[in-house]
């Protein structure tokens, strides 16, 4: 899905608005949720580091994925830095947010051995520790059973 992310600085109220657009028509991009922040709150967020920004500028309504919100806050503290911008659109792909997860998956997978990971599956040894630690104990309980209360004692064999 393609998706706009649109900052406005309004100066005058002292706000940063962002609003998420997603392409549900081909080629037509409709307006899906729009955020306001208090520009203060948003400038502290930035001078304390990238998490807290991600945080402060994720709501219910606008939570876009972690690699989209890496962007999203890139472009917000560039944003804050130049003054001569009042607004910003940011063009994400999900398509391309897939391309990037599937080159870390290939990545990763060239990084195992197989040899050695099939050998760790089939490894048969066990820490003594877990198991003695699994070990059924017995349990005092205030609960006393009585044998044979049904009376099958009576019934012949």
């Amino acid at each position: 899905m393609k998706q706009k992310f649109t900052l406005i600085k309004d100066e005058k109220k002292q706000k940063l608005i962002i609003r998420e657009y997603a392409e549900l028509d081909k080629d037509i991009l409709s307006l899906l949720c729009e955020e306001t922040y208090d520009a203060d709150i948003v400038a502290e967020a930035i001078a304390k580091g990238p998490k807290v920004l991600v945080a402060t500028l994720r709501t219910k309504n606008l939570y876009p994925p972690s690699a989209h919100m890496d962007q999203i806050v890139k472009e917000v503290v560039s944003f804050y830095e130049s003054d001569s911008i009042d607004s910003k659109d940011i063009f994400l792909n999900d398509v391309d947010l897939l391309a990037h997860e599937e080159e870390e998956v290939i990545e990763i997978e060239e990084e195992l051995d197989d040899d050695a990971v099939v050998d760790d599956l089939l490894d048969d040894e066990t820490d003594d520790e877990v198991e003695a630690d699994l070990e059924i104990k017995k349990i005092k309980t205030s609960l006393k059973i009585i044998k044979n209360e049904t009376g099958d004692d009576d019934i012949d064999d």
